[in-house]
């Protein structure tokens, strides 16, 4: 028996344990960890309200883990992880006991709410650098309005444009999310998204790119653009569009993901630059 979740080893299926006792609707992966969120309240047989932890042997609790939503269904919808932080995102309204309106942060060893949250269900969750991206049924993030998504940059919450629209669709929602480079993905019950029509999936640009280029004063120039925080990018100079192309050591986008590359010796004739990931 696998109640409700289990393994792929490439051949075979394998149960964790004895399970949940109710559907999981999210996973999530970091090292030998497996976190799960959904419906259950035992995990292992133990008592694990809507989201437990797989160690690679047995389940364990993340602290009382969550509660209330509608009468008393803490349902976790979605899950994202980076290092040891680990975010879900759900029906509930209290994570570790404490106030967390749909939205939290477990740290390791404490669940913690980002800001005041969301007004309704949080279903999907996706991550890019130190950013959060969330979706759901919520029309209202952080106490502003953010129509069915919403970005969280570590200390607040900022709508996505004009968000999501229903357009036919009566009672919209974003179920799905995916980050890839400076494009994030959006899937659900939607119509329009940013005002213009979309059925059922679009895509935001959420770092514009932006290249500038500054003299230094001494000859040399200063090039900046933004990247997707987290990422390595080159320089790399030509003579000409068509080449050849030379390149500068790598570096590692910030938080913010602005980039500055400086040129101290450039050519005295015309130069073309352009940035690659290594």
């Amino acid at each position: 028996a696998a109640n409700y979740i289990a393994k792929w080893n490439g051949s075979s299926w394998t149960a964790l344990g004895s399970g949940l006792n109710s559907t999981v609707w999210a996973l999530a992966v970091t090292g030998s960890n497996v976190y799960a969120g959904g419906y259950f309240t035992t995990a292992g047989g133990s008592a694990a309200n809507y989201i437990a932890k797989w160690n690679g042997s047995s389940w364990s609790a993340l602290g009382p883990g969550m509660g209330s939503g509608y009468g008393s269904d803490g349902t976790v919808w979605a899950l994202a992880v980076t290092g040891s932080d680990l975010y879900a995102g759900g029906r509930f309204t209290t994570a570790g006991g404490s106030t967390a309106s749909r939205i939290a942060k477990w740290n390791g060893s404490s669940w913690s709410a980002l800001g005041s949250g969301m007004d309704d269900e949080v279903r999907a969750l996706a991550m890019s650098g130190s950013d959060v991206y969330a979706g759901g049924r919520f029309t209202a993030a952080g106490g502003s309005a953010a129509n069915y998504i919403a970005k969280w940059n570590g200390s607040s919450w900022s709508a996505l444009g004009s968000g999501m629209g229903g357009g036919y669709v009566h009672y919209p929602y974003v179920t799905a999310l995916a980050v890839s480079g400076s494009d994030l993905y959006a899937g659900g019950l939607i119509g329009t998204a940013g005002g213009k029509v979309s059925a059922f999936l679009a895509r935001a640009i959420v770092y514009p790119p932006i290249l500038a280029i500054e003299r230094d004063g001494d000859g040399g120039y200063f090039i900046r653009f933004s990247g997707v925080p987290g990422s390595a990018y080159r320089l790399q100079r030509a003579p000409g569009v068509t080449g050849p192309w030379s390149a500068s050591g790598p570096q590692t986008a910030p938080a913010s993901g602005l980039v500055e590359f400086w040129d101290l010796f450039p050519p005295s004739g015309q130069a073309f630059y352009r940035t690659v990931q290594p």
